[in-house]
This record gives structure tokens, sequence and C-alpha cells, in this order.
């Protein structure tokens, strides 16, 4: 019934799939078909939107780009190879995209095909909106930081120490983050392994109905990258360790010691 799809793919132009405000994206929407596909239209939607899990608060939306890439009267699209480009500007009070646990604030592009008399055909694609931050404005987010945690156990006066040092404190997307993590053990058991990660922390606040008073809800936390080494020492031992392309504005960095 309404005829046999090959192909029904987005694609977004350029190499990544990350964008900052106020960028223009440029795509195409490739239909391959066989046969003579009953099709009215041909539409696309961009949207980025706000939703909270479990909440009867509706999803905000920050935009809704909708195009329409083809109609036809006959109601009917001819075999062939089709490829329908579009262009659309991001706003530039859009978020960043985030993922939690609570709620999360997500961008994505859908395309849809018409079918009369038949279910329609939807592809997805998601894409990433990271904040534009000029970091030179800040002179302190350029200097090196160091953390350090202490842990004792509880009949022991026995530590286990890390030092973790990173080369700035804050960074844009696709740029390296170097860690240089020191540990020393003090206790008889042995450390097994290091986890490192960058953590996402977002606040959810809302308004009472009955006023303006603002309040926080809750803490959403998510992970955009973790890496587990196994290790096996004792006292004293420097463990250093790089990755590539960091996504976020402020980093936190997280150290587990197992």
């Amino acid at each position: 019934m309404g005829g046999e799809i090959n192909l029904f793919s987005i694609e977004i132009k350029g190499e990544s799939e990350t964008f900052v405000p106020g960028a223009t994206i440029n795509g195409i929407v490739r239909i391959s078909t066989t046969t003579i596909l009953s099709c009215s239209k041909i539409t696309l939607i961009a949207i980025g939107k706000a939703h909270i899990i479990f909440s009867i608060i509706p999803d905000e939306i920050y935009f809704n780009y909708q195009s329409m890439l083809w109609h036809s009267i006959k109601r009917e699209l001819p075999p062939g190879h089709y490829e329908f480009p579009f262009v659309f500007i991001l706003p530039q009070t859009c978020p960043p995209s985030f993922d939690g646990g609570f709620g999360s604030v997500s961008y994505s592009i859908i395309a849809e095909i018409h079918q009369p008399w038949w279910f329609n055909k939807r592809k997805h694609l998601t894409f990433k909106v990271a904040p534009k931050i000029n970091l030179s404005l800040s002179p302190i987010l350029s200097r090196p930081n160091t953390i350090i945690d202490r842990r004792t156990g509880w009949f022991s006066k026995q530590s286990l120490r890390a030092m973790v040092n990173i080369n700035r404190r804050a960074f844009c997307r696709n740029e390296n983050v170097d860690l240089s993590i020191t540990v020393t053990n003090d206790r008889v058991s042995s450390v097994k392994s290091i986890e490192t990660g960058i953590l996402t922390v977002a606040q959810v606040a809302a308004s009472s109905i009955f006023g303006g008073y603002d309040f926080d809800l809750f803490t959403c936390k998510s992970h955009f990258f973790k890496k587990r080494v196994n290790v096996s020492f004792f006292p004293s031992i420097s463990f250093i360790y790089n990755h590539m392309g960091a996504k976020l504005f402020l980093i936190l960095c997280c150290v587990f010691l197992i």
C-alpha cells in the first residue's frame, strides 16, 4: 500500500552535528523509490524544546521551523531518486543541549512523507547545540586548576589521596582536556581502577502559579564521557590521562577510586 520506499534519509552538511546559537544549518532529505509512491506532500520540521519527565508542565519550545519540501495535486511521486535541500537558522536564544534523569533540552529534524489513506513515513535526526561563549573575557578561566580529594577509613587513619591537575578551568567543544592524576595510597588494600569523566549539572527551577516566587525543583546530572582504566598499585603512583573532544563549557572533573 502506498508504494515502496528504497531510501529515506536526512543528512546535515558538514563534519559536525553540534552547532551554536545563530548558526545556519544546511541539509538534504533523500528519497528513492522504484514504484509510483502515493504522496501528497513532503514536509520538514526542525524543533528545539525542553521536556520534563513525569510533569504536567507542557514542553517549552525554543524554535519551530517548518518547510514544505514537495507537494503534488496528483498525490503521486514518480519513481526515481530525489534530493530536497533545506536550510534554517538557529535562534540566538537557544539553550545548550542537555539530557538528564528528569528532563532534557533536545533539538531534532523530522522529515515526513504524507501518504493519503495510509500511514505517513517519518525520518528523525537529532543534533546538539553548544553555548557560544568567549572564554577570553574571563582571564581566570585560562589558569590551571588543582583538585585534591582525601578519603580515610572508618576505623583507620590510613588515607587514599588523589590530586587532579587540569590545564585550564574552561573548554570549548572539540578541545583537548589534559588531566594529570596523582594518587597516594597509604591503605593496605590496593586500588583496582581509576575512572574519569565529564559530568553536566543542571538546576531545574519553576515559578509559583500563585505569584512570582521562584524555587528549585531538582538537580539533573548526566555523564557526557566516562572512561575506566584498570590499575593495580599500593602506595604512591602517578597516572596521566588525556582525552579528545570536550563538548562542554564548564567541566566538573570526577575521579573515582575503587
